[in-house]
C-alpha cells in the first residue's frame, strides 16, 4: 500500500456483507516506497489495531474514528520520522501499550483530539506523553469532513475547519484550503440536533 488509503466500514463477499473491525496485525507492515508515502483513515467501526499494525510502514497521517478501544505493541514503530499527524475521533482514549509509541511521537507528532476529550487525553497513559505544543483540540465532533465545535447557545455548533491537510506538519496549514464544501443548516451528532450559526475563527 502506499498514497491515500480509505478503508471502508463494510465489505462485500460472496454476497456476504462484513463490517470491518480492526486492522489485523501486521497489516501494513514495512509498506514502503522510495518516492509515496502513506496515509491511512479508519472507519468508525474500527475497534481494534493490533500488534505491529504499522510496523516499520511510511505512514506520515492516520485518522482513527470514534469506535477505536485499543491499540496494540508496536504498531506505530518504525514510523517516528514519518508520523506527522494522528487525528483520532475517539471520545474515550484507547488503550495503547508502552511500546506503541516512540518518544519521537510524543516529541514530534501532531495529535489532533475532540475537544472534549482534552482531559482524557493529558491523564491517560502514554496519550499524556504527547507534547502539549503538538496537542490540538479545536472541535467536538466531525461530520462529511467538516469539523464542529459546540457553542455556548443552546444546540448550536460553530463551524472549526474543513478537513484537515495530510502532508503537513504545522496547525496553520494543516486546514486543507483547497476543493468545495456545502455547510449545512443542522447537523445531528449522537442523537442530538444542531443548528449551524457561526463560522468559528480558525476555519
Amino acid at each position: 500500500y502506499y498514497g491515500e488509503v480509505h478503508v471502508p466500514e463494510t465489505v462485500t463477499y460472496h454476497g456476504v456483507t462484513y463490517a470491518v473491525t480492526a486492522v489485523g496485525e501486521s497489516a501494513f507492515r514495512e509498506c514502503t516506497t522510495t518516492d509515496r508515502s502513506l496515509s491511512v483513515t479508519l472507519p468508525n467501526t474500527v475497534q481494534t489495531i493490533e500488534t505491529y499494525g504499522f510496523y516499520m510502514s511510511n505512514l506520515y497521517y492516520i485518522e482513527l474514528g470514534t469506535g477505536l478501544r485499543s491499540i496494540g505493541g508496536l504498531a506505530f514503530a518504525g514510523t517516528e520520522n514519518s508520523l506527522n499527524i494522528i487525528n483520532c475521533h475517539a471520545m474515550n482514549t484507547p488503550t495503547v501499550q508502552l511500546n506503541t509509541f516512540a518518544e519521537e511521537h510524543y516529541e514530534n507528532t501532531i495529535l489532533w483530539i475532540p475537544r472534549m476529550a482534552y482531559g482524557r487525553y493529558t491523564s491517560a497513559n502514554y496519550w499524556k506523553n504527547f507534547n502539549l505544543n503538538n496537542l490540538f483540540y479545536g472541535y467536538d465532533f466531525q461530520i462529511d469532513g467538516v469539523y464542529y465545535g459546540i457553542n455556548s447557545y443552546v444546540n448550536t455548533v460553530e463551524v472549526s475547519a474543513y478537513a484537515i491537510k495530510t502532508d503537513t506538519t504545522s496547525l496553520f496549514s494543516a486546514f486543507s484550503t483547497l476543493g468545495s464544501v456545502t455547510i449545512p443548516r443542522t447537523v445531528t451528532y449522537q442523537g442530538v440536533e444542531y443548528t449551524v450559526n457561526r463560522i468559528g475563527p480558525t476555519t
